[in-house]
């Protein structure tokens, strides 16, 4: 056999060996698919029913509004600096559609997959599941009151984000999308009650709950309300 003959197998050689390698890459990259794909995810021991019912239970809930609350502070803070004129977008992940809030679509994913809109909607729907699904279930109801004014202040503020800055929203799933003037009047409920039914509530979570209600009360043009509140 030549040395151009030799040359040739090599060549061949090295050929298939590459084409094998990149099937089997493909078929690691489709298998890693299926494993981290949260969708497939299947654990027996997590459950409602192993949360739900189990001491301290809504203490834990509450914990996650907080970090949800946290997401959505940091979220409305940079989409209206970006929505306005404060920033000039040309550098950020966004959609240079944010420059003008009526070409905004709900379809661009930067704007609607993880930016205040859906934020504020997935908070309420939690701080909704924690007062009225785990906090009656939950066996510990002395410190109930307490978180659940909590909960139903972070539940108002997302109302009251939402009403500030959309103007017409669902307020259920599914539901028929109401004005922002709505929202703020499902913010007032939740901040009122959470000032009147949870005395014991921590200072700070009440004083914030005092002057959201006043903002919320100025936004719908009740300034009597909104100085009764402040003070």
């Amino acid at each position: 056999m030549n040395k151009s003959s030799k040359n040739n197998i090599v060549a061949l050689w090295t050929r298939a060996t590459m084409r094998v390698g990149i099937f089997v890459m493909l078929a690691l990259i489709i298998g890693s698919c299926q494993l981290i794909d949260p969708t497939e995810v299947r654990n027996p021991q997590i459950t409602i029913e192993s949360l739900v019912g189990q001491p301290g239970s809504l203490a834990a809930a509450r914990q996650g509004i907080r970090f949800a609350f946290s997401d959505l502070v940091d979220n409305t803070a940079y989409f209206t600096d970006v929505v306005s004129d404060n920033y000039d977008n040309w550098q950020t992940f966004i959609s240079p559609a944010a420059d003008d809030p009526r070409s905004i679509r709900s379809d661009d994913l930067t704007l609607n997959g993880n930016s205040l809109y859906p934020i504020a909607q997935s908070l309420r729907i939690q701080a909704t599941f924690a007062i009225t699904d785990i906090a009656p279930k939950d066996p510990d109801q002395a410190s109930a009151p307490s978180i659940i004014g909590e909960i139903q202040f972070f539940r108002g503020m997302a109302a009251l984000i939402l009403g500030e800055n959309f103007s017409f929203a669902p307020s259920t799933e599914g539901g028929p999308a109401i004005s922002s003037n709505d929202f703020i009047d499902l913010a007032i409920a939740d901040l009122t009650a959470a000032l009147t039914t949870a005395p014991t509530s921590p200072t700070n979570i009440r004083t914030a709950a005092q002057f959201a209600l006043a903002r919320a009360h100025r936004q719908r043009g009740n300034k009597t309300q909104a100085a009764a509140a402040a003070n």
